[in-house]
């Protein structure tokens, strides 16, 4: 394993990702999805709430603020749960379809140069996902009722969950020869795994 074998995988596969016109509108679906259900859950939480702060002078506030963040991390994590899937499941089987996996291979680079690059390459576009989603949990935490410890290790948990995934998809990928199999058996895992 090498340093530069990492990196530069992992750079031909960012380059492969930008692109590509469906990584960027997955990614601006998925900001209009995290904005509109906490745009609506900040909207429905406070018209709850509007007859408790009338006259008593209770601040629903901190209450909001971390239900908002709690359904938005949830709801997040649920995406995430889909998407991080389809960004390995396909890495390994389908280079070795395209015939670009061989000529990766006929390179100095080691097998865990390659396996390690994709990861991180495939790591970081999660990753983007989740920045995608940090104006809208950063306002749920804003309105107050999660700590800030609470808060930053929530998030990177989050990221720690989008590696486990993403490693889950590199092995289905390595393992089936058909790109659809290997995302099946992707969802299959990550499905089995987040009842248990």
């Amino acid at each position: 394993l090498t340093w530069w074998g990492v990196r530069t995988v992992a750079l031909l596969e960012v380059r492969q990702r930008i692109r590509s016109t469906r990584w960027k509108v997955a990614l601006g679906i998925w900001f209009a999805m995290v904005g509109l259900v906490t745009t609506g859950l900040v909207a429905v939480m406070y018209q709850s709430y509007s007859g408790y702060s009338g006259s008593t002078g209770y601040d629903p506030s901190p209450e909001i603020g971390r239900t908002v963040f709690g359904l938005v991390v949830l709801f997040v994590l649920f995406l995430g749960l889909l998407v991080a899937p389809t960004l390995t499941a396909t890495t390994i089987n389908g280079d070795r379809n395209a015939g670009t996996l061989a000529v990766l291979q006929a390179t100095t680079l080691s097998s865990w140069d390659i396996a390690v690059g994709k990861l991180l390459a495939s790591w970081g576009a999660a990753l983007a996902f989740l920045v995608a989603s940090l104006p809208f949990l950063i306002w749920g935490f804003a309105l107050g009722g999660t700590g800030v410890v609470a808060g930053i290790g929530t998030i990177l948990m989050i990221a720690v969950i989008l590696a486990v995934v993403c490693a889950i998809g590199l092995a289905t990928s390595t393992l089936v020869t058909r790109p659809a199999g290997s995302a099946v058996l992707a969802y299959v895992l990550v499905a089995a795994l987040s009842v248990g």
